[in-house]
């Protein structure tokens, strides 16, 4: 898959979840105000299940899945 195909399910699993569209792609999560940490096990499940990858604990405390484009970059690293 390419880094637009991840880019726009990670986009509408956002807007799904939180009804904000625009999102700064760069911004850390928990910066944008309205992400929680329930949020994050809900995109951590989503990108398990989605994308067939499983995210280890040392993955979750690391800077690439604190950002949407990092998050992106995650999932390409992890399935090619």
């Amino acid at each position: 898959m390419d880094k637009l195909g991840v880019k726009t399910k990670i986009d509408d699993f956002f807007f799904r979840c939180t009804k904000h569209s625009n999102i700064d792609p760069d911004e850390p999560f928990f910066e944008m105000g309205f992400i929680n940490s329930l949020f994050v096990m809900q995109l951590i499940m989503f990108i398990e299940k989605e994308f067939g990858i499983d995210v280890s604990n040392d993955d979750l405390l690391s800077s690439s899945l604190q950002t949407i484009n990092g998050a992106c970059e995650y999932i390409i690293r992890k399935v090619s």
